[in-house]
């Protein structure tokens, strides 16, 4: 079996060696099937990392009454944080003397605004619960459970105002954009290896026909299917490799040019994106390649097996 298994490598590496023009022709073929894909991939994480920017700056605000007793404040406060839809680590709670210092050092250079909290008698400024949700969709859900009647009797005295309802266009806006960015992505991901998979399985059927002759010969005198459909498996395998590395320096040219052009529009360097992620990319570039290659010949041979 071994024997066989080298000849068949041995063969496929020949096969692949003197056919010259269509070796080439199907190693195109696979580049820029593969560089389309990895376009169309990377364009969808670029959509998904701008919506990721936008969707950490929608929150919601609780501001609470100047007189609100603290202690009431703080029991609200851990009944918010409990809810299973909100997100307690990104959550952020200040008291209305931090709400005060920062209200004083954003306006430190305005007179008149200072002197009029001196004429003030205590602090006039409530606190601020900040809220974030574990899901861009789950507001809506929090925005019911607060305005829930047994919330309302326990702390409707407290509670001045929130900005759920200045923030609720944008977050419905943003949820939905955010389920058509993924369906769209496996839609077009889905297409694309469609597309790929017959173009190549065509370009390799074209090969495949010059040695339709030889086939039928090796399977008349006793060949199996494996050893005559092994060496055009095994070239097909390698035009997968080839044609991973022909991507993944075609690719990475690509990233390098538009990273400057796209840096400040998507707030993400595709460069440092491709860098971090080179094994995983240059893995699925090969494995992808390697598929192609391998389902496309072996559907191709399968035509030309019978004797």
């Amino acid at each position: 079996m071994l024997i066989t298994f080298r000849r068949i490598i041995k063969s496929g590496i020949k096969t692949f060696l003197r056919n010259g023009f269509l070796s080439a022709s199907s190693i195109l073929v696979i580049t820029i099937t593969l560089v389309t894909i990895m376009s169309v991939y990377f364009a969808i994480i670029l959509l998904q990392s701008s919506i990721k920017q936008v969707e950490e700056k929608v929150d919601v605000n609780i501001y609470f009454k100047y007189d609100a007793p603290v202690d009431k404040v703080l029991a609200f406060k851990e009944t918010v944080e409990g809810l299973p839809q909100v997100d307690k680590d990104k959550s952020n709670f200040l008291s209305k003397d931090k709400v005060l210092e920062e209200f004083k050092n954003k306006h430190k250079d305005d007179l008149i605004i200072l002197k009029a909290l001196d004429i003030v008698d205590g602090n006039p400024m409530g606190a601020i619960l900040n809220i974030k949700a574990k899901q861009i969709g789950e507001y809506s859900e929090i925005n019911k459970l607060l305005g829930s009647q047994d919330i309302q009797l326990k702390y409707g005295d407290i509670v001045d105002h929130s900005n759920f309802q200045d923030n609720k266009k944008a977050i419905e806006r943003l949820d939905i954009l955010i389920q058509y960015v993924k369906k769209i992505g496996l839609i077009i991901s889905g297409a694309l290896v469609i597309i790929s998979l017959v173009v190549t399985f065509n370009t390799m059927r074209l090969i495949i026909y010059t040695f339709k002759e030889e086939i039928s010969v090796m399977r008349l005198v006793g060949a199996s299917k494996f050893f005559a459909r092994g060496p055009f498996v095994i070239e097909g395998m390698i035009y997968g490799v080839i044609s991973a590395f022909f991507a993944l320096f075609s690719f990475w040219a690509i990233v390098y040019y538009m990273t400057p052009i796209l840096e400040p529009i998507f707030q993400t360097s595709m460069n440092q994106l491709f860098s971090n992620n080179i094994f995983q990319i240059i893995g699925a570039l090969v494995a992808g390649g390697v598929g192609l290659g391998f389902v496309s010949t072996y559907l191709s041979v399968s035509k030309y097996l019978k004797i």
